[in-house]
């Protein structure tokens, strides 16, 4: 999330456990982290719209670039 963002607010540490919020079409959605590795690995998951979803990101680092692998999943 980026700093200043006033779409999105991060509710304590960036930690496993620790809740943000954040809007999208008019609409706040609240995830938590799941998943929290220095430099490498965040995931979060929550409730929206009338669904569960599951985020993953991997931070890859291909020499002085970072290459972001993004897995979603969904159902409801």
């Amino acid at each position: 999330m980026a700093k200043g963002n006033p779409n999105s607010k991060i509710n304590g540490p960036l930690k496993v456990g620790t809740s943000f919020d954040w809007k999208t079409h008019g609409l706040t959605i609240r995830s938590t982290f799941h998943t929290v590795e220095n430099k490498s690995k965040v995931g979060w998951s929550g409730p929206a719209f009338g669904s569960f979803a599951i985020h993953n990101w991997q931070f890859i680092k291909l020499g002085n670039k970072t290459v972001v692998k993004v897995e979603e999943s969904m159902e409801g």
